[in-house]
């Protein structure tokens, strides 16, 4: 029924996407329960789950029952005899295996949760930049192919104008390679389209029905309310996903450090058995004759155990000492990271303002270029290129817009903060 109920709201969300056009949130949570990514992120919750169960039943005594039954002839005379008994037994040994295991499970619970929540994370972030870029993208080609128009009448009104010997076979091959340019960017719009939404039905696993992209609304944030980097702490706690993992990565060799330490102790073991044999001929009677019971406590070392041991402890601690390193490079590589986002946004911010002027002085020179073509001040030629003008203003606020948008949500990544204030 649940199979059903899924099939059921997938299709109605087809069904929806393709009468209303894509929405982001809702590609998100498709994403969500089909990409392979979160799909490969939950088997390993369930596989680290599954450990950490199985650690628990290794602390369980062994428990066993034999039943034999047996036959004789001799002499003709045929005789049969039969017996049970079960035991229980458990042994423990000052290196205990069993303890080291059960406490790495119990991490690798937590790390493997921690990872399906940096899935999420990054395939919610893949997901609104693929989204974006293709809004970015269809933005930019509706434009040039305002553009083109442009540049076919200016074309057209170059030839006119060369016909009547006001202009040069050199403006008129200029107006003809301006024109090519606005085709061939215009095919390149249009393949990077497709190749986009190619991509991001991929990374999804839905299919693509052809439906529109629905605008985002999104606010961008000033520069001065931007989240802060903060100090990582000593256990990783409150600090980006991916630090958090790694310091658990990191106490779990510390666990196993006491491991290798106790392996320079002699080999010490208890083991307490007890066992019950039922009475002879009688495989489900037993007494007190049939009881046995055991404790046996032993002890051994190696001659060589020290030298050997300490081999392996000094390789141990090289192994912990590189993992701690790594970690250094990699706050030290976040904060990296974190700088440079910061600088383009504080970048991107300052050429919002100026794009913001240049499309507004680029519209005024237009009007301005509207008024003079009215008046006869100008030909069309030159109010065509205050147009194109215009419009290239226009594609680089659209790009500069969405740089933002992006910028914003790669910051949240880095900082594991929700996406979209959501995920």
């Amino acid at each position: 029924m649940k199979r059903i109920a899924f099939i059921i709201a997938m299709g109605l969300l087809l069904i929806s996407l393709r009468a209303e056009g894509y929405k982001l949130e809702e590609l998100i949570e498709s994403g969500m329960s089909k990409a392979s990514s979160i799909i490969r992120s939950e088997i390993n919750r369930d596989n680290a789950e599954s450990s950490h169960v199985s650690s628990y039943l290794s602390f369980l005594p062994e428990i066993g029952a034999t039943y034999n039954r047996s036959g004789n002839e001799t002499n003709n005379i045929y005789t049969n005899s039969e017996g049970s008994s079960y035991y229980v037994s458990k042994s423990v040994s000052l290196n205990e295996g069993d303890y080291f295991q059960f406490r790495n499970t119990l991490i690798d619970t937590e790390v493997a949760d921690i990872n399906y929540e940096i899935a999420k994370k990054e395939l919610a972030y893949n997901i609104i930049e693929s989204y974006l870029n293709i809004l970015q993208t269809q933005k930019e080609l509706e434009i040039q192919q305002e553009n083109l128009a442009l540049q076919e009448r200016v074309l057209a009104e170059i030839v006119i104008q060369a016909k009547q010997g006001r202009k040069t076979s050199l403006d008129l091959n200029q107006a003809e390679i301006d024109k090519i340019d606005s085709e061939i960017q215009i095919e390149n719009l249009t393949n990077s389209l497709v190749n986009m939404r190619a991509n991001l039905f991929n990374l999804i696993r839905v299919e693509d029905s052809g439906a529109s992209f629905s605008d985002v609304t999104l606010n961008i944030i000033e520069t001065s309310n931007l989240p802060e980097f903060e100090e990582i702490e000593a256990d990783g706690k409150g600090n980006p996903l991916s630090f958090q993992a790694d310091y658990l990565n990191l106490k779990s060799m510390k666990i196993n450090e006491w491991q290798y330490k106790l392996n320079f102790f002699p080999s010490i073991n208890l083991t307490a058995s007890y066992n019950q044999t039922s009475v002879a001929d009688e495989p489900f009677e037993y007494d007190e004759t049939g009881e046995s019971y055991s404790i046996t406590l032993s002890a051994s070392y190696s001659l060589w155990n020290l030298l050997n041991q300490n081999e392996n402890y000094r390789r141990y601690k090289n192994s912990m000492k590189l993992t701690e390193l790594n970690i250094e490079d990699n706050i030290n590589s976040h904060k990296t990271q974190y700088d440079q986002l910061i600088r383009n946004l504080e970048y991107l911010h300052k050429a919002k303002g100026l794009y913001e002027r240049k499309v507004a002085q680029s519209s005024e020179n237009l009007t301005i270029a509207n008024e003079k073509y009215t008046l006869g001040l100008i030909d069309l030629v030159e109010l065509d290129r205050s147009r194109i003008s215009n419009l290239q203003s226009r594609i680089s606020q659209n790009d500069n817009y969405y740089s933002i948008l992006k910028t914003q949500e790669q910051l949240n990544k880095l900082l594991s903060l929700p996406i979209m204030g959501r995920w």
